[in-house]
């Protein structure tokens, strides 16, 4: 098992910043939403200009109280009917 080095551990005290979060969106399955709201990785990176540095504060916030607000740990579950 690996251990983290304290260099290492002090990196994860320290907010995200807007070139993770935006590496972390590349990295994402294309023409994938995530989440129940249906929004792809794709459409966030045509708007990232306008929406990186909202959801930068929102992730950290998030990070500096410990929890997300319940609405962002939601996720909806869909069955479709397919035929045969």
């Amino acid at each position: 098992m690996e251990i983290l080095t304290l260099l290492n551990s002090l990196r994860l005290e320290v907010p995200i910043t807007l070139t993770e979060l935006k590496n972390s969106l590349v990295l994402m399955p294309k023409a994938k939403s995530l989440r129940s709201d249906g929004i792809p990785p794709e459409l966030i990176m045509v708007l990232w200009d306008l929406v990186g540095s909202v959801i930068l504060d929102s992730v950290n916030f998030s990070l500096a109280i410990e929890g997300f607000h319940w609405d962002q740990k939601f996720s909806l579950i869909s069955l479709l009917i397919k035929k045969g």
